[in-house]
């Protein structure tokens, strides 16, 4: 199946006003298809079944561009009705490139982050469900690419943010580890990392940072 960037994902609004709607049959399958995968997705085997007939149904509507893109837009539209987000993500999942995916959720949750009222919890159960759906369907090479398109866009970011969402995301034991790691192979990135925690955390919460740092 030939998975969707982003990119072309956001040329859809523009497609969609030139070309025709789709066949009601085409129609009516990813209303189905997305009800299915709401149903399913807490059964790995009926889930697998279920996002291979989506794409299954959507190479076989690949010579129609206009279709196929208004049905991937049913689709993720049905499954957003999941209260919990949960079919979204797996749908979305199974419909965008690995890489691609892995950018915007990175993105979502940085954004999040940086946030002070954002539920870490609830951050990384969304990312848990990205990656539990690549781990059920068995599909490791997209997995390490999302994992990696997902670290390459905080890694983008400038050290003050980075460590923002990081103090949010994690405790100051694990990350005085992290950045204990990181200054043995780059002084320098460490001391920036340690100069924007200062700036970050206030002063008796910077204090317990560099007592976890300092222990060997």
């Amino acid at each position: 199946m030939k998975k969707f960037t982003l990119i072309t994902l956001s040329l859809t609004i523009a497609t969609m006003a030139f070309a025709s709607s789709c066949k009601k049959y085409d129609t009516g399958r990813a209303y189905i298809l997305a009800t299915r995968l709401a149903e399913d997705m807490h059964d790995t085997a009926k889930l697998h079944n279920t996002a291979y007939d989506i794409e299954a149904w959507l190479d076989s509507i690949e010579e129609s561009p206009a279709d196929a893109i208004i049905a991937r837009e049913i689709l993720l539209q049905e499954s957003a009705k999941d209260r919990s987000d949960s079919a979204n993500l797996i749908m979305q999942t199974i419909l965008y490139d690995a890489l691609a995916l892995g950018k915007k959720i990175s993105k979502e949750c940085c954004d999040q982050l940086m946030d002070s009222l954002a539920d870490v919890r609830a951050i990384t159960d969304r990312i848990n469900i990205i990656r539990g759906t690549y781990v059920a369907r068995g599909e490791t090479s997209e997995l390490w690419q999302f994992d990696k398109a997902f670290q390459n866009y905080v890694d983008s970011l400038p050290v003050e943010e980075q460590m923002r969402i990081y103090s949010c995301a994690t405790t100051k034991l694990k990350l005085s580890i992290a950045i204990r790691n990181e200054a043995m192979g780059n002084p320098v990135k460490a001391n920036e990392a340690i100069e924007a925690l200062k700036h970050i955390y206030d002063e008796k919460e910077f204090s317990e940072f560099m007592q976890y740092y300092s222990t060997k």
